[in-house]
């Protein structure tokens, strides 16, 4: 269940090469991670496959290199050997809503994961691939903590592996759910929603977030738009703020998007009060003790 997602994950992290958080400077922190060469080495080779795929966009978008070096917000170094699997432009508006206090929660571990966390103080994100889900673990910053969720278990054959399309809360229950475990109202600055169950992931997050919080959804494209993917779904809920389209550089090539949402302040309202009276009535002790501040405070 939910409220076992976090405690699972400190279990998992003892057997899987996780670094353990200690309360250290955050800056000497970080430069230690920026240096580790063992992350280095991974993300060389990872760049030599986005760079050199025998299929396009395979492992993400060569022209998302080379991607900044520097947190425009704060100034912050940013190690950039891999970039993320988005488009300059896209970068470039998820990074205008990134600060140095940002605590940030995200659906789908990735190479952005690695790299725009450098720019907040804390980042969590949910992976529901069990095997990348570790190596995310292995690589990550100091400042962030990657959970392992797969998808439910009736739903793995149907599903297939990774699966052909993004599925619902149906099949990720559990997955979407998982926000719920961080253990705190109101204090997500940013969302990134860049795994399953987009749609329904913008939905679950909405007791976490604030008016003024940011909520992206990546590969945001009509050809997503209802039917299984259902991403837009979430204008039921929210106002478009800004968006990119990037359309394909070729015919064989994929087209990219990304949308930042605005949460409707009536269904915002609404959310937290349905969430705030559930909880009321759950036993003491069910939610798990928020980690955000613990780190580097």
């Amino acid at each position: 269940g939910v409220s076992n997602v976090f405690a699972r994950s400190r279990e998992a992290a003892k057997t899987t090469g996780a670094k353990p958080k200690k309360k250290q400077s955050v800056f000497a922190a970080m430069e230690a991670w920026r240096n580790d060469e063992k992350v280095l080495d991974w993300k060389r080779k990872r760049r030599d496959e986005i760079l050199h795929a025998p299929i396009p966009d395979q492992f993400g978008p060569p022209e998302a290199f080379p991607c900044a070096s520097k947190c425009p917000n704060s100034n912050r170094p940013m190690e950039n050997t891999v970039c993320p699997m988005m488009h300059p432009e896209e970068q470039e508006l998820l990074l205008s809503a990134l600060g140095p206090e940002s605590v940030v929660f995200e659906w789908g571990s990735g190479t952005s994961t690695l790299y725009y966390s450098q720019c907040v103080k804390n980042w969590t994100s949910i992976e529901h691939e069990s095997e990348w889900c570790h190596l995310m673990q292995s690589l990550a910053p100091p400042n962030a903590r990657i959970i392992c969720v797969p998808i439910e278990e009736w739903a793995k054959a149907e599903f297939g592996s990774p699966g052909t399309w993004d599925g619902s809360i149906k099949e990720f229950k559990t997955y979407v759910e998982a926000v719920h475990g961080i253990g705190c109202q109101g204090c997500l600055d940013v969302v990134l929603i860049d795994g399953r169950a987009r749609g329904d992931c913008s939905i679950e997050v909405l007791p976490h977030i604030r008016p003024d919080s940011k909520v992206f959804i990546h590969d945001w494209m009509k050809a997503r738009f209802g039917g299984r993917e259902n991403y837009d779904k979430s204008l039921d809920y929210y106002d478009i703020e800004k968006v990119v389209h990037v359309p394909a550089a070729a015919a064989w090539r994929s087209p990219s998007g990304l949308v930042m949402l605005q949460p409707k302040k009536e269904v915002l309202a609404e959310a937290k009060a349905k969430y705030k009276a559930a909880n009321t009535k759950s036993p003491k002790g069910t939610q798990e003790e928020g980690w955000f501040g613990s780190l580097f405070s």
